[in-house]
């Protein structure tokens, strides 16, 4: 009997030029792991960091998407030649539970070509996979080439989706690797940031703030289908992948276990953690300075009111907020048009204010910090601003002055929330 998947319809719907069949129709398993790879000389030590993993109550398939664009350089084509023929010998060394695979994907055209569609194409291959059996609880999890994970990765993982069945994703705990790295202080300085930025957007009331790596991550096949499929993107894909998943349901938080993502300093992508530290470590650019926690407790103050907005009618942005900066960001959004069509969307009090959080989302926040930024605000110092929210939420902060002990005490807050 022809078993109709859950994702038939996604997936008649891509562009079937670069699309990769699994090619082992008998491997079912409960998870699957997407890595994009391209001109990596590294790949084994993320691939036996994960063969030496604890086994779950699943099978779990590895999906490699070595890829590069039509104007790549003949080095780094046979690199990635290279790294099939690894990833081909690695497999006579893997436990029975786990099975990996590689697609070569080639000569993609350049002006997508990168981190984001590769994704796509493993994350599509994984849905395919999936879809043969009708499995829409299954989970995919992202993952980078110069990642490596705890022992307990996959175990914990399929232990959150088990135990947690409402949530349509994850997001998994990390931590940068600094020690005995000759870039520590940069290392340091870019995770301090990432968690300040989160934890602030938390202070501000904003219900849906997660961390954003395309390391560590993972969700149901089901959502993945709902959302439309990951983005092209030649960065950032993660970002705006992970936050367009928000309006489809909760996105959880793993931390029994950690990822631990590469701090090697790279241009592979326009941004992201290894452009930061190349551009730190060659002094194009600041870690040291942030965006000033006043301006999240401008958005703490309006978010606090958000639910009354569906009461009154508005027709100037003076009418919404008392502060000068943020009527000045709602006029140039068009914030008031926007409020009152979404008012005229919602039937009552409660819709409108979760999908108040739809409107005003990440992207906007960002939106805000930065145009606040263009109009003359400066940013602070990063340690003190950590410190100063840290202080506000009533966190013992006793002798925790200096950037790499700010770190540890956010990591410890991060892995026992």
């Amino acid at each position: 009997m022809l078993i109709m998947g859950f994702a038939d319809k996604y997936l008649n719907k891509q562009n079937r030029s670069f699309f990769f069949e699994p090619r082992n129709p008998k491997v079912m398993p409960g998870m699957v792991v997407v890595i994009p790879c391209y001109n990596e000389p590294g790949l084994l030590s993320t691939l036996e960091s994960m063969t030496a993993c604890s086994q779950p109550r699943c099978d779990v398939q590895i999906i490699v998407v070595v890829n590069d664009s039509e104007n790549d350089s003949p080095e780094v084509k046979s690199q990635n030649s290279h790294t099939v023929h690894e990833i081909e010998n690695l497999k006579k060394e893997t436990p029975g539970w786990l099975h990996i695979s590689s697609v070569y994907a080639t000569n993609l055209p350049s002006k997508h070509a990168g981190v984001g569609w590769a994704r796509k194409i493993g994350m599509d291959w994984a849905v395919s996979l999936f879809s043969k059996t009708d499995n829409s609880d299954g989970i995919i999890l992202s993952l980078d080439a110069d990642a490596t994970v705890e022992e307990n990765y996959f175990k914990v993982v399929f232990q959150h989706f088990s135990m947690y069945t409402k949530p349509v994703a994850a997001t998994i705990y990390f931590e940068h690797p600094y020690e005995d790295v000759e870039h520590e202080t940069a290392v340091v300085l870019y995770e301090l940031y990432m968690r300040y930025y989160k934890h602030a957007i938390d202070y501000t009331g904003f219900p849906n703030s997660i961390y954003t790596l395309g390391s560590c991550f993972a969700l149901k096949a089901s959502a993945y289908v709902a959302q439309g499929g990951m983005n092209r993107r030649k960065a950032g894909e993660d970002f705006y992948f992970l936050h367009k998943l928000m309006p489809l349901g909760k996105v959880g938080c793993i931390n029994r276990t950690t990822v631990y993502p590469s701090t090697r300093l790279s241009t592979r992508v326009p941004f992201g953690t290894g452009p930061a530290l190349k551009q730190f470590v060659e002094g194009g650019r600041d870690l040291h300075y942030t965006y000033p926690l006043y301006l999240f407790e401008i958005l703490q103050d309006f978010f606090y009111k958000a639910e009354l907005l569906y009461r009154y009618d508005f027709e100037f942005a003076s009418e919404i907020s008392g502060n000068k900066l943020l009527i000045a960001f709602f006029d140039e959004t068009g914030f008031v048009a926007q409020l009152n069509d979404l008012k005229q969307n919602c039937s009552n009090e409660a819709i409108f204010s979760k999908r108040f959080f739809h409107l005003f989302d990440a992207f906007k926040i960002l939106k805000w910090l930065n145009f606040c930024l263009s109009k003359g605000v400066e940013k602070k110092v990063l340690k003190d601003e950590a410190l100063d929210l840290l202080n506000r939420k009533d966190t013992n902060t006793s002798g925790q002055a200096n950037a790499k002990n700010l770190l540890n005490l956010y990591r410890t807050i991060d892995k026992n929330s």
